[in-house]
């Protein structure tokens, strides 16, 4: 498995099209969704590659303004930070404290048959995926 990391403007773009993936009202368009599914199988081999081609996906009419606002919203929270480590899902953990595995939970959310459905149902744990990320988690 592949460990990488990725730095906090990346956390929040991908944070952000999360969360507006979750406040969909409507169906995405078929194509949107297979561009979404292609990021997701990305996800798990480079994840800032994946974070870059969210950044152009959150320019479709569907996400634009939803995104738009979270990322605003997160991006003055915004903590300069070190760049947040991600894991793979089987990796064994060391004393130290590492972020969960971001890779696998990300990447579930975007191969989906529906991602706006899954989005919704994992979207109280979107913060987990970021813990260095929030203002409140960082103290």
């Amino acid at each position: 498995m592949i460990k990488s990391s990725i730095d906090n403007l990346e956390a929040i773009t991908i944070y952000a099209f999360l969360e507006a993936l979750a406040q969909q009202d409507e169906p995405l368009p078929p194509d949107l969704k297979r561009q979404i599914n292609e990021v997701g199988h990305l996800f798990t081999e480079n994840p800032k590659a994946a974070a870059n081609r969210l950044l152009d996906l959150a320019k479709y009419e569907t996400i634009k303004p939803i995104y738009a606002q979270v990322r605003l919203e997160y991006q003055r929270q915004y903590q300069p930070k070190t760049q947040i480590k991600i894991k793979p899902l089987n990796e064994p953990t060391s004393s130290e404290p590492v972020s969960p595995p971001i890779p696998g939970n990300i990447a579930s959310i975007l191969i989906a048959s529906e991602p706006t459905a899954e989005a919704k149902k994992q979207s109280f744990q979107f913060k987990k995926f970021f813990p260095g990320l929030f203002r409140s988690e960082t103290k």
